[in-house]
Order: structure tokens, then C-alpha cells, then sequence
């Protein structure tokens, strides 16, 4: 791999941990101030990487693919200018998971820039499906335990503690594994689509494209995102991210079961 294919793989991670960081930020106020510089550095590191791909591609001729980093390039920079100018600090909130977005499915779609003899990392194609499944698994482990949040909390909420499920878990500890399953699920698919997009554009005899497959895998990814931002910036129930939880497995079966059971 040449500097600019390593570029864009790091300033793509890059937005995805400064996306994690900054979703972070608002349920965690000890860490609060750290986890926010860390998110910006990575995001000014990520922009910089990306500016330097896309004015790369630009002079190579590449107009194929130039378009797509153009985008990512202004995207990023005008968010910047949100964050230093006009003092919008959460701007890199809500950018950030739309720049790795853009960029997974940018690798997915363009023209291939395979290296002639180059050779796939070892494990690549395998970390990639193991990271989505597990990814997805997540999902069903928060249905799970919304499950049993729900019941714990109307059985306790109508008093009729002889339907209480005998768990020895409490309700805030219900919570805190609803929320850890939602963050696993969000960093393992999150990985999954990154290494899909790198294998599919630098390493795949064919490009992937945006299969079936691809699709559900990016629904899931967005219904992790939007039920995270509820939960940390927008500072959703618990009662309501358990709902939320449902309808993502819903979406998540509907795929499966559905887009899947077609290809």
C-alpha cells in the first residue's frame, strides 16, 4: 500500500473513534473535557489525512473517486470551522459517524485501486465477518435484556411483585448491560464495515458493492447510532431505549429474514 491508501484506512478509523469519543463525552461528565479533546484531535488528524487523499487523487487524475473524499474533505472542514469559530463543540457529534458513513460506502462503491501483487493481510476477510456477526449478536443480547427491563419495571411499577422474573439484577443493573451491549454491538460493526470496505477496495479480485448484505449491515450500524445518540445526547429513558431496542430487532430480523432470504 502506498501513503494514500494507508491514509484514507487511518483517517477512516480515525472518524469512527472520534465519533465513539464524542458519543462517550455526554454520558461520562468525569471524563467529560478529556474524552471531547481526544474526539477533536482525532477528528482534526482525520481531516488533514483526508484533505491529503483527496487533493492526491485530484492531481492524479482520478476523478472517479476524487469526488467522494471532495466531500468528505469540505464536510470536514466546515465542521471544524463550526467548532472553532462559532463555538458549536458538539458539531463533531452528529459529522463524525456521517463521515465514516460516507466513507465505507465511498471504498464500497468506487473504482477499485487494487495493488498489482499485493497481498491480503492475513485474517482480514475473516476479523471482518467475525467483527459484523458479533456486531449483530449484540443486537440480540440488547433485545434480551429489554426484554427483561420491561418486565422487571412494569412489575415493579403496578406493584405485582409475583411477576417480577426472580432476576437478582436490578433495574439500574439491567441499564448498565443494556447500554454495554449497545456500545459493543456499535464498536464490533462498526469494525466489520471498515475492514469490509478496505478488503473490498484494495484487496477483492471483485468489488463488493452495497450487496444486501451491506445494506442490513449499515441499517443495524445507524439503528446502534440513532439509539446511542438517544441514550447520551438526547438523554432518552431507559424505558424508551428498551423500546427503541425492539424496533431495531424488528428492522434487524425484517433483514434477515427478508433482504437475506432473496440473494
Amino acid at each position: 500500500m502506498n501513503t494514500s491508501h494507508l491514509a484514507i484506512i487511518i483517517s477512516m478509523s480515525s472518524f469512527a473513534l472520534a465519533s465513539g469519543c464524542y458519543l462517550h463525552a455526554f454520558a461520562n461528565e468525569k471524563q467529560k473535557q478529556n474524552l471531547n479533546k481526544l474526539a477533536y484531535g482525532l477528528f482534526i488528524f482525520a481531516t488533514f489525512l483526508v484533505t491529503h487523499v483527496s487533493i492526491n487523487s485530484k492531481l492524479q487524475g482520478m476523478h472517479g473517486i476524487s469526488s467522494g473524499f471532495l466531500l468528505v474533505t469540505i464536510l470536514a472542514w466546515l465542521t471544524l470551522f463550526a467548532q472553532m469559530f462559532f463555538k458549536v463543540p458538539s458539531a463533531g457529534t452528529f459529522i463524525s459517524p456521517i463521515i465514516t458513513l460516507i466513507l465505507i460506502i465511498h471504498l464500497l462503491t468506487a473504482q477499485k485501486h487494487q495493488l498489482i501483487g499485493a497481498q491480503e493481510p492475513e485474517g482480514l476477510l475473516a476479523f471482518h465477518i467475525y467483527s459484523s456477526v458479533i456486531g449483530q449478536a449484540f443486537a440480540i443480547l440488547a433485545l434480551s435484556v429489554a426484554i427483561l427491563f420491561w418486565v422487571q419495571q412494569r412489575a415493579m411499577k403496578k406493584k405485582q411483585l409475583n411477576r417480577l422474573l426472580g432476576s437478582p439484577l436490578s433495574l439500574a443493573s439491567l441499564e448498565k448491560i443494556l447500554i454495554i451491549c449497545l456500545w459493543a454491538g456499535f464498536v464490533f460493526l462498526s469494525t466489520g464495515l471498515i475492514l469490509g470496505a478496505v478488503y473490498s477496495q484494495f484487496f477483492a479480485k471483485t468489488p463488493l458493492g452495497v450487496s444486501n448484505k451491506v445494506v442490513w449491515a449499515i441499517i443495524v450500524w445507524t439503528w446502534y447510532l440513532l439509539t446511542l445518540l438517544a441514550k447520551n445526547v438526547f438523554k432518552f429513558s431507559t424505558r424508551k431505549i428498551a423500546m427503541m431496542t425492539f424496533i431495531g430487532f424488528g428492522i434487524m430480523a425484517f433483514g434477515f429474514f427478508g433482504l437475506l432470504t432473496r440473494m
